[in-house]
């Protein structure tokens, strides 16, 4: 076996230093086909793998478990199948962990360990399917809150709904291999990569790649490519720059899990970033000593720097602590006079990913040592100058760290400290969040996720900032699975969302088509004017957050309005759609029935069965201007001086209910007709007709006497599609609301 990082990284990828980028020509989905065939029982496929696994060489553990796969058909094969995605998943060979999802459909949750439920979770996450993410990562102790932010996919997509306020573009100098965790001293760009820089050269065994180094170039050779305007980066980092097949590092394989690499078979089938743009990278001089991975550098104002390397004693990797913090003094593209920074416990655990402030005092941290929450957490040190040791560690709050990972931590100039974690609540992978320095340290404030476009499903980490924070760099590993950088401008742009409703008939529900929809906007007074489509609709383009008022008007119709409010901020192109259409009622005819006015024979009073129409009288009095007539006819059943005289009573029962209701006497009067109006003719003995017609008979009716005004409030006509108004110009009173 070659060297190894022997750290316990139980973090999901240790992409931090590392970052991994090799990928099997060994094809998945054959594996799973015939992952139940074999008679063997690959107990020695098995350990072998174990070992491999507890010893980081992942290479080895999953072509072991993958043969194992293919050839038995034993017990043990789920519990085998959650090793290999629990291998891919700190390899950051996330298409293949989610490849093998599928075949533990048919296990509950609760039935595998936590730690993989989180790694599951976390697929489901990457693929945008929330809801499988909640149901895997419900009931984990300590997850509760992620979880609860995958419950409402619906909201999830509209915070990953787009947005104009971000310009996103990728730099040129990205290559077929990672880059990450950019950082700026003076006119030099640094980062990370693990491109290869000799013809040879050693190979790392947690994935088979070559190790990461620290690059520079200048920032003035650096080229970008702007993103599509809607920030589809998923789909078009693919396609940005040169056509070419992934390439690997040309490494000398020292252990005994050689590559499997076909050069004639393409890889994914992506498209990368063109890699020659940028003629003067080179690597950072002055560590050549240290052989093995350098990463992730930070810098003070002061011509300090800090980077994280594998700890090496006599050119060897100490296998008792593979990662240490680094400080030296940075001079014109060199690094000179470093050494580890020693803490009294350093030996015993693994220190990386290291943001200082500008005077050089304040140091955060990433680390696996005890007093934080999880895997990896936050820590941070503290000196009076440059020249004195660092304080013993301490952890950051407990609103920072989680039980997942906190890492890349970034001290910007204006006082903010921004990290990423896969424990928060967030789209899935590492997101990035923000907090106040001092907030990190008291618990006195709440992360805040940065949100889309800076964050996806996919690592989003690496955050700096220039001392504007509005722009900047981050990496990220969307589209094609290996991180590249990324640039970032923020300007606060105008922002359009759209309120969407309809218009329609209240009796038949049919649409309305001309209707006049007026919108106010209550915190500005500004209203607008639409005219509903063929089919009802009317759609307003607004910019303010706030509360509207929605009325709509149409000629012969009572006017109707309703609230809505426009409750975010993030995205552009966000419709609100009104939770229900506005039904419009025209003005009554001029004379209807009122339905199911019913009596008991020989009755007039007014009782709990038959008061529902009057009810629906009373609400057309005081929607509508007019005054109406309540006339009462009965059969011919008996005299007609008696009949005469009962629906003069029913009259004007009906009629008394009415005004109790709060009707004005001059709005509607009683008449009794008798028998003098039937709607069925009978002869004069009532013998003669039938029931059915007698009941035609026995009715009230509504006659409108006047219309006191018309039934919408204003003339909609003089009103236009797209109309702008202020509330002055409009009657008062017309919004009520």
């Amino acid at each position: 076996m070659n060297r190894q990082f022997t750290y316990k990284l139980t973090f999901f990828r240790l992409f931090l230093l590392i970052v991994l980028s090799f990928a099997f020509s060994i094809h998945l989905s054959a594996a799973i086909q015939s992952s139940f065939v074999g008679q063997n029982s690959g107990d020695e496929l098995i350990i072998k793998g174990d070992k491999a696994t507890a010893n980081q060489n992942y290479v080895l553990a999953s072509e072991c478990y993958e043969t194992f796969l293919r050839n038995n058909t034993t017990s043990q094969r789920y519990d085998v199948i959650g090793k290999l995605i629990d291998i891919y998943w700190q390899m950051r060979e996330y298409k293949r962990a989610e490849s093998l999802l599928y075949l533990l459909s048919k296990v509950k949750p609760k039935a595998i360990n936590d730690r993989l439920r989180v790694r599951i979770a976390d697929m489901y996450a990457r693929l945008g399917r929330y809801k499988n993410a909640n149901s895997w990562l419900a009931g984990v102790p300590n997850y509760e809150e992620k979880a609860r932010g995958y419950q409402n996919q619906d909201s999830i997509n509209i915070l990953k709904g787009d947005t104009v306020d971000w310009r996103i573009s990728i730099l040129c100098l990205n290559t077929d291999f990672r880059e990450y965790a950019p950082a700026i001293v003076g006119d030099y760009f640094v980062y990370t990569s693990n491109s290869p820089s000799l013809k040879m050269q050693r190979a790392f065994d947690w994935d088979g790649r070559s190790y990461s180094k620290l690059w520079i170039t200048p920032l003035k050779d650096i080229s970008y490519k702007t993103l599509h305007k809607n920030l589809d980066m998923d789909g078009f980092v693919t396609q940005v720059g040169v056509s070419k097949l992934k390439k690997f590092s040309p490494v000398l394989v020292v252990s005994d899990a050689q590559p499997d690499f076909d050069p004639q078979t393409p890889t994914r089938g992506i498209r990368y970033v063109g890699t020659d743009s940028v003629k003067k990278k080179s690597l950072v001089n002055g560590l050549s000593k240290l052989k093995f991975n350098v990463s992730t550098a930070a810098f003070d104002a002061k011509g300090g720097v800090y980077f994280t390397a594998n700890t090496q004693i006599n050119g060897k990797i100490d296998t008792l602590n593979s990662l240490c913090l680094m400080e030296g003094v940075f001079a014109n593209g060199n690094v000179v006079d470093y050494h580890r920074i020693d803490f009294a416990d350093s030996a015993k655990y693994s220190d990386m990913h290291p943001a200082v402030n500008k005077k050089g005092t304040l140091m955060v941290f990433s680390s696996n040592r005890p007093g934080g929450k999880g895997e990896y957490d936050l820590f941070f040190s503290q000196r009076k100058s440059v020249s004195e040791r660092w304080s013993s560690p301490r952890p950051l709050s407990a609103n920072i760290n989680t039980p997942g990972n906190e890492v890349f931590p970034y001290l910007s100039a204006d006082g903010n400290l921004y990290f990423s974690s896969d424990g928060l609540p967030g789209f899935g992978g590492l997101d990035i969040y923000k907090t106040t320095i001092a907030g990190a340290a008291t618990a006195s404030a709440e992360p805040e996720h940065i949100g889309f476009p800076i964050n996806s499903s996919s690592d989003d980490f690496g955050w700096i900032q220039d001392s504007t924070a509005l722009t900047g760099y981050f990496t990220s590993d969307r589209g094609t699975g290996d991180d590249n950088i990324y640039k970032f401008e923020y300007a606060v742009q105008t922002r359009f969302h759209h309120i969407k409703g309809y218009v329609k008939d209240r009796s038949t529900k049919s649409p309305l088509h001309g209707a006049t929809v007026f919108l106010l906007n209550k915190r500005t007074g500004e209203v607008m004017v639409r005219k509903t489509a063929e089919d009802g609709e009317y759609v307003f383009d607004v910019k303010d957050l706030g509360e509207y008022v929605i009325k709509a008007v149409e000629e012969d119709c009572k006017d109707l309005e309703m609230k809505i409010k426009v409750f975010t901020n993030r995205g552009r192109d966000i419709t609100f759609d009104v939770p229900k259409p506005i039904y419009l009622e025209k003005a009554p005819k001029e004379k209807w029935e009122l339905e199911d006015m019913l009596y008991p024979s020989n009755q007039w009073k007014v009782t709990s069965e038959n008061k529902a129409p009057l009810d629906e009288l009373v609400r057309i009095l005081k929607d509508f201007p007019i005054v109406v007539e309540l006339g009462s006819h009965t059969d011919n059943v008996g005299s007609q001086a008696s009949n005469e005289e009962l629906s003069r009573k029913r009259a004007n029962a009906a009629v008394d209910y009415v005004l109790k209701q709060g009707v004005d006497a001059s709005r509607i009067t009683a008449k009794g007709y008798g028998e003098s109006m039937p709607k069925v003719k009978c002869e004069e003995d009532a013998q003669d007709c039938e029931e059915t017609a007698h009941r035609f008979n026995r009715r009230t009716e509504i006659k409108v006497l006047e219309e006191l005004a018309p039934a919408n409030s204003i003339d909609p006509l003089p009103y236009f599609d797209g109309q702008k108004l202020e509330l002055s110009e409009l009657p008062e009173g017309f919004f009520r609301k």
